[in-house]
């Protein structure tokens, strides 16, 4: 896991087996990212990137890892704005939020995450697979620790 400040701005990614495991090691690690950069513990930001988080893991695992891959995840925030990253290996495809039936047990995950960002995106990496992230304003309650 690396820590990068720079003035303004904290950068931080960690790398992570492709298992299901892993979403709860993410979780934690990003939780406390948003603490140490500023968030506050009771603030909704910080709950909606967990949630975010997770589920960007989620589905990187699910849809785009085979065993033994890893996926990337990284977190920056500068002036307010806070970026969460995940990138996968698999370049295609690229997903999409869609409505899932009233029965179905899953595809909710990124109508989530496109209502609880205030943007979402993803970019292809020239084989070296994609990466899913969003965008969320929310000015810190006090330096960063």
């Amino acid at each position: 896991m690396n820590d990068i400040v720079h003035a303004a701005q904290r950068r931080w990614q960690a790398d992570y087996k492709a298992e299901l495991s892993a979403v709860g090691q993410v979780r934690r690690a990003v939780r406390a990212r948003l603490l140490r950069y500023g968030l506050e513990e009771d603030s909704d930001a910080l709950g909606e990137l967990m949630v975010m988080a997770s589920e960007l893991v989620t589905n990187a695992i699910v849809h785009a890892c085979a065993v033994g891959d890893v996926a990337t995840v990284r977190l920056w925030t500068c002036g307010g704005i806070w970026q969460l990253e995940v990138q996968d290996p698999l370049c295609r495809p690229l997903p999409e939020p869609t409505e899932a039936g009233a029965a179905a047990t899953g595809g909710r995950g990124l109508l989530l995450v496109r209502g609880l960002s205030d943007e979402f995106g993803v970019e292809l990496l020239r084989g070296r697979g994609k990466n899913v992230w969003v965008r969320k304003v929310a000015a810190p309650a006090m330096e960063g620790r």
